[in-house]
């Protein structure tokens, strides 16, 4: 509507000013605006055609951001090699200025100076030493989410962290339908030792007390980043999202003995991702950076919708 309103605005400006223009002028005027009106026209359009083809075809599907891009391969062998092998320098016999004994001499006491100057600021007992080497710890000490940030970005080189939000949102209803349905293979491909021991666990207790819950997920939210961290020298990234979930336990005979099958609950997540410390080769044949792993899954809160 507002690209109709702009082209009308205009056509009526140079309709009531086009009698003050010369014969050929108004021609060209009229002319233009046509043409402008039509083009107006197809572009408003392309543009309503373009929203209604996003309405209506699905998202297309994204790649898993904890399974990677690819499947581990399984026939790989690496060498247990770790010898370093020697490559001659042609520049190690070039002579400089610098190599004078004079320049030698002079960087030798230079350096000198420098060491027992550095020794005598670590040492001293002044309060407003102290003060200034507090102040400048803590203006150039680097966060931890500045730090894990690096660490991730050190080992893959194109990490984005939007597009990796993104994929964990695929990520999503895989991992919570695969915990409710008690689907333990699945469980192990996406979650951490220490994740897997926990899920795993709940998901025997409750096959042991008989019951059974409701695994429909009915819609999932953009997934959010809150923090980032280092735990054990390996980055984690915190994220939160919701789900709207049926909120329905049966028994093994299929009798409701917690909700209901119309009970709609919105739960709210944390998840804890750590990324592996090196990359793998896929079955594709190629070198693919580290893969994630869920290594914690909190419920903070769910509230009654339906």
């Amino acid at each position: 509507m507002s690209l109709l309103f702009v082209a009308a605005s205009r056509r009526r400006i140079i309709s009531s000013n086009s009698r003050a223009l010369p014969l050929f002028l108004r021609e060209y005027t009229a002319s233009s605006s046509e043409s402008e009106s039509n083009k107006t026209k197809e572009a408003t359009s392309s543009s309503f055609l373009r929203e209604m083809y996003k309405a209506v075809l699905p998202e297309p599907p994204r790649a898993s951001a904890i399974r990677g891009a690819s499947e581990k391969a399984d026939n790989i062998q690496t060498s247990d090699r770790t010898d370093i092998a020697p490559i001659a320098d042609s520049n190690s016999d070039k002579k400089t200025i610098y190599d004078h004994p004079f320049f030698q001499r002079l960087r030798s006491k230079g350096k000198d100076v420098a060491d027992a100057m550095k020794e005598r600021w670590e040492m001293s007992d002044s309060p407003l030493v102290h003060r200034i080497q507090d102040a400048s710890d803590s203006f150039f000490q680097e966060s931890e989410a500045a730090q894990a940030l690096r660490e991730i970005r050190s080992r893959d080189v194109g990490f984005d962290m939007v597009e990796f939000l993104q994929r964990v949102k695929s990520d999503v209803p895989v991992v919570i339908k695969a915990y409710l349905q008690g689907k333990e293979d699945v469980i192990k491909e996406y979650c951490s030792p220490e994740m897997i021991e926990r899920l795993t666990g709940i998901i025997k207790a409750q096959k042991e007390a008989g019951l059974v819950p409701d695994p429909t997920l009915l819609d999932t939210s953009e997934v959010e980043l809150v923090d980032l961290k280092m735990l054990d020298d390996s980055p984690i990234i915190v994220a939160q999202f919701t789900c709207q979930q049926i909120n329905c336990t049966r028994d093994t005979h299929g009798n409701v003995v917690e909700g209901g099958p119309e009970e709609v609950h919105r739960v709210y997540y944390y998840w804890a991702l750590q990324q592996e410390e090196a990359g793998y080769i896929g079955q594709d044949g190629k070198h693919h950076p580290p893969r994630w792993q869920l290594r914690e899954m909190l419920i903070r809160g769910m509230h009654h919708l339906l």
